[in-house]
């Protein structure tokens, strides 16, 4: 479970059942053509309605943006590499942290033998620590598994 900034509790099912299906896409053509993809959890505490076309404005046409909750989405950033795809969220991050409250955002390349729930798990449980900084920041699961 996670709170998020108006008090509402999202679940774990909640969230796999969003991002199940685009989970289950992106592993195929990894899978299938051996495709890169990583995801990225964004969240920000702002409620500001025009939010999902702010974050359409900031990544590529062929990433793919799932809105989890009001002031929660996954981010699907695919045909790029985990150090492109780290960039790409940074730049975003950067970007609507510049007109709303602090973004976090946690990312991860997913791999041919990762499930969407070990997914979401790595990555809600680094956004939570994160998300009540008042500074932007990109929690990153590699360098999170190098030091715990």
């Amino acid at each position: 479970m996670m709170t998020m900034g108006d008090g509402t509790k999202i679940s774990m099912k909640t969230i796999k059942d969003a991002i199940t299906d685009p989970f289950n896409r992106h592993l195929y053509i990894l899978q299938r053509y051996d495709i890169k993809v990583s995801m990225a959890f964004v969240y920000t505490p702002a409620d500001v309605h025009y939010l999902p076309k702010r974050i359409r404005e900031n990544v590529r046409n062929s990433d793919e943006i799932v809105q989890l909750h009001d002031e929660l989405f996954a981010v699907f950033f695919s045909h790029v590499d985990y150090s492109g795809a780290h960039r790409a969220c940074q730049k975003l991050i950067h970007n609507l942290s510049q007109s709303h409250k602090p973004v976090h955002a946690s990312i991860m390349e997913i791999f041919i033998n990762e499930s969407a729930h070990s997914l979401i798990q790595k990555n809600m449980h680094l956004l939570a620590e994160v998300k009540d900084n008042s500074e932007p920041s990109l929690e990153d699961i590699i360098a999170y598994e190098s030091i715990h």
